[in-house]
């Protein structure tokens, strides 16, 4: 089988909403916005790379989401996931919790014949978004722009780019 450097399909929401009830065991509503959300700190940023270690896409979640998502996975009480919001920064637990959800949202991006994609890290953007986001805003990725709302914690904002 060959391996083509395509660009990545975009997921659906329905395809995020069903991978985020699974992984989390509980009601996730998911709502797509039908115009572009302002990607704005303080958020935490999802790196996805191809097998050689090109960023093809980010996955943008709002601080009070990532927090939620974070705690949501381990049980973590929704009132310790709006301490992080409150303080404005993931914490420890929280944030290895993120990085699993993000980590299997990868599979997101995993098609036969294209590129295997993997998640290299996550990004707390506190003070400022990364400079490499907004240039990658400037190629005109493709995205979706998504609210999500998790049955007993919370909801915001996230949004997926994909490169062009």
């Amino acid at each position: 089988m060959s391996v083509q450097k395509n660009a990545l399909p975009l997921p659906t929401g329905r395809q995020v909403g069903l991978l985020l009830n699974q992984l989390l065991g509980r009601s996730v509503r998911v709502e797509q916005n039908a115009t572009a959300m302002a990607v704005r700190q303080p958020c935490v940023i999802g790196i996805y790379v191809a097998d050689d270690d090109a960023v093809v896409a980010l996955c943008v979640f709002d601080l009070k989401l990532g927090c939620h998502l974070g705690a949501c996975l381990s049980m973590i009480p929704p009132v310790i996931a709006e301490e992080s919001v409150r303080r404005g920064v993931l914490g420890e637990n929280i944030a290895e919790n993120l990085y699993e959800v993000a980590n299997i949202m990868s599979s997101m991006f995993n098609h036969d014949g294209q590129a295997h994609v993997r998640l290299r890290e996550i990004v707390q953007a506190v003070k400022a978004v990364p400079p490499f986001v907004g240039e990658m805003l400037v190629r005109k990725p493709m995205r979706l722009d998504l609210n999500i709302n998790i049955s007993g914690y919370g909801a915001g904002p996230m949004v997926l780019l994909i490169e062009p």
